[in-house]
């Protein structure tokens, strides 16, 4: 008992462990070999056809575990690894049914009451602690039903937060995938006004470098005219110097006079045409200029403020975005939570079941032992109204078959004898254990004389299924 975990007190030779150690020595030592053979064996692979358990006690109190293969290696030194071989074995070290001690066997003898005996039973049997292991898992299982109860009443309201969240989270997206789009339509629509001016100034430009290019062309026909007026001028002063000596000339000479008055008009004329066309030409490159300075201001302006906007929507845009993820990270948080939660629960369901599923079934066994026992109980009471019962429950038809074929003469030699039991006589009821173990199913035996008989009476029992 001890050396299987078993209490100093359920031996009835000590209150703890270290008063079971002989007196001077610091520590015992219990050693115990278990046959692990056979279809039930306790992993065979790992402990072979024994298993040895060594259990150390010291005088301080305290105790060790070595349990050991056939081959002396050790394998575990737990408590639990003990209790899973002795609940494999169905090894019930406290179980009166298993170790009985003398304590309990004179008391159970000599000052039990019925109350005390069903006790006994039901302790035995293990009966008792089924129903308790019972009472506790079906406490469990309301406790565990009324959890999840309450958690799949959370879990609707968790599943709209989610589906409340991800129709957010799809919302902000698609407005991020907007904004997205429209900023870019913005840059489009900026960067078009800014292609437009450019081209416009391109235009004006080349414009203005043609201007340019014919301004030194033109420069130069106005030096030649200037050249060429002051070359009249001078021409026209001699010519009035000459006319105002010739004042009295002839008629040749006047005509020669108005024919160069007539040039000098032309030529003047001329002079002033070209510098209206210098002051056109002039006003049209000052007036370019200005245009191209209002295009570059226009431009500038249009990039600064498209900068200034651009950044800020974007600040905007990432705040959004940033408190937005926020969100869905926490009612994702919040999500992986209750599923952990709920995967939790499932599993001690799962856990649970598995346990009132191993406690049906215990309880299920207790049932067919108790119905197994009731049976012998009945049976009993039938052997107490019909002695003959006591060697089987058929044995009163089979004798009343063997009268029959007595009657008809059908055996060759002497009619069989039995159940020998019946000619068995104790003189001391207590020498009872010692006969049934010593003789076995003899005493259920019959005797016959011949070997046709033999054939005749296995005919009469193979009928009444004995």
């Amino acid at each position: 008992m001890i050396c299987l975990g078993g209490k100093a007190n359920a031996t009835n030779r000590a209150q703890s462990l270290k008063a079971l150690i002989r007196e001077g020595a610091s520590q015992a030592e219990v050693r115990l070999q278990l046959r692990n053979r056979g279809p039930d064996a306790y992993k065979p692979e790992i402990y072979g056809e024994s298993i040895i358990i060594e259990r150390r006690i010291s005088k301080e109190g305290a105790s060790g575990y070595k349990i050991k293969s056939s081959q002396g290696k050790t394998i575990a030194t737990k408590r639990d690894e003990l209790s899973s071989i002795c609940d494999h074995m169905n090894i019930q070290v406290d179980n009166p049914m298993n170790v009985l001690s003398q304590d309990t066997a004179r008391q159970f003898l000599q000052s039990s009451t019925p109350e005390e005996k069903h006790k006994f039973f039901m302790r035995g049997t293990q009966l008792h602690q089924l129903s308790m292991d019972y009472n506790i898992v079906r406490g469990c299982i309301a406790g565990m039903q009324t959890t999840i109860a309450g958690k799949k009443e959370i879990l609707p309201e968790l599943h709209e937060l989610a589906k409340a969240a991800q129709a957010r989270f799809k919302d902000s997206q698609q407005a991020i995938t907007l904004e997205l789009k429209v900023e870019g339509l913005k840059h489009q629509v900026a960067w078009a006004q800014i292609e437009d001016q450019e081209k416009n100034v391109k235009s004006t430009q080349e414009k203005l470098d043609t201007m340019s290019a014919n301004r030194p062309k033109i420069e130069r026909k106005r030096a030649q005219e200037e050249q060429a007026i002051a070359e009249l001028d001078e021409k026209i002063t001699q010519l009035e110097k000459l006319a105002d000596e010739h004042a009295n000339s002839t008629v040749p000479n006047q005509e020669k006079k108005r024919q160069l008055e007539h040039d000098l008009r032309e030529k003047r004329n001329e002079l002033k045409t070209l510098q209206d066309d210098e002051r056109t030409i002039n006003d049209e490159i000052k007036s370019l200029r200005d245009l191209i300075r209002g295009y570059d201001q226009q431009i500038e302006q249009e990039v600064k403020k498209l900068q200034a906007n651009t950044h800020t929507r974007r600040v905007e845009t990432e705040g959004r975005i940033d408190k937005l993820l926020g969100e869905i990270d926490q009612c994702r948080r919040q999500l992986a939570e209750e599923r952990e939660t709920l995967a939790t629960l499932e599993q001690q369901v799962d856990e649970r079941r598995g346990r009132v599923e191993h406690v049906n079934a215990a309880v299920s066994r207790g049932k067919r032992e108790l119905q197994e026992t009731k049976e012998r109980i009945r049976q009993l009471e039938d052997q107490k109204q019909n002695s003959l019962r006591a060697f089987g429950p058929s044995m009163p038809e089979v004798l009343q078959a063997i009268q029959e074929v007595t009657e008809k003469g059908g055996w060759r030699g002497v009619a069989p004898v039995g159940p020998l039991g019946r000619h068995v006589k104790l003189h001391e009821q207590r020498w009872a254990p010692i006969i049934e173990s010593a003789l076995g199913n003899v005493l259920n035996a019959f005797a016959v004389t011949t070997d046709v008989d033999r054939t005749t009476l296995f005919g009469i029992l193979r009928r009444h299924r004995w």
